[in-house]
């Protein structure tokens, strides 16, 4: 059966140059489109949208699957099933108020967020703490890192860093915009790093997903932040992704 591309939204970049990598690389036009019955296998980057006319076997990440790791919330309760590190979490207003009145810093969170978007900070003198779906604690941490899981195999790990010279803006979200990148060169990754992103991938039914882990010196401790189902591909990610595709087709 052939591939086809099933985006989250067209104009997703990454798709795009995926697409584009796996024509190459297989010999026929990888288009990206909504899902295709017949003899195509749908690859989902991202795409959520319901599904009932198809079949799970035509399908690289379910749409439904994919669409309970969007939301953060039920993300953390598979994690929390499977017995998966992950940073504290609660749905529960007054659980936050309980962190906070311990010393805790709470982020407020959207269930859907990307790249830090829809995250407030909050302290216990920040005053009252606003209405969220989703709160979770902030844990400390000396490293940050995104481990890339293929259909149970660890493709490729990063390490979030400071950019060089240019100012940083809130330091406890390591996001793009606030002046962090994802590096591949001299990292030293702390043991069961790779371990903990298969397990958290498996525990959440993905057959792939970009793992986001943090590491806290102090406790010797991993915890999951999130799983990106259509995280971002350039240069050496873009080619992991094309090659794990094409060797498991």
């Amino acid at each position: 059966m052939k591939l086809r591309i099933i985006p989250y939204k067209m104009s997703s970049s990454s798709a795009k140059n995926l697409a584009k990598r796996l024509t190459e690389k297989l010999g026929y036009k990888v288009w990206r489109s909504g899902p295709k019955a017949g003899a195509y296998i749908n690859l989902c980057w991202g795409y959520s949208k319901p599904v009932t006319e198809y079949d799970l076997e035509r399908f690289i990440n379910f749409p439904p699957i994919v669409a309970a790791v969007r939301d953060k919330a039920l993300a953390f309760k598979q994690l929390e099933i499977a017995g998966v590190s992950h940073v504290p979490y609660t749905t529960a207003k007054e659980v936050a108020e309980d962190w906070l009145k311990k010393g805790k810093t709470v982020l407020a969170r959207s269930v859907c967020g990307q790249g830090g978007s829809g995250i407030k900070v909050w302290e216990s003198d920040s005053g009252p703490l606003p209405e969220a779906p989703l709160y979770t604690q902030y844990v400390k941490k000396k490293q940050e890192f995104r481990v890339h899981v293929y259909m149970g195999d660890v493709i490729c790990v990063q390490e979030k860093r400071k950019r060089k010279n240019e100012p940083v803006g809130n330091k406890l979200i390591r996001s793009h915009r606030h002046g962090w990148i994802f590096c591949l060169q001299d990292i030293n990754e702390p043991d069961g790093l790779r371990v903990l992103g298969v397990d958290a991938v498996r525990a959440c039914g993905l057959d792939f997903g970009a793992v986001d882990i943090i590491y806290n010196e102090h406790y010797n401790k991993l915890y999951v932040l999130e799983i990106n189902s259509a995280p971002g591909l350039e240069g050496t990610t873009l080619e992991a992704y094309a090659n794990a595709i094409c060797s498991r087709l």
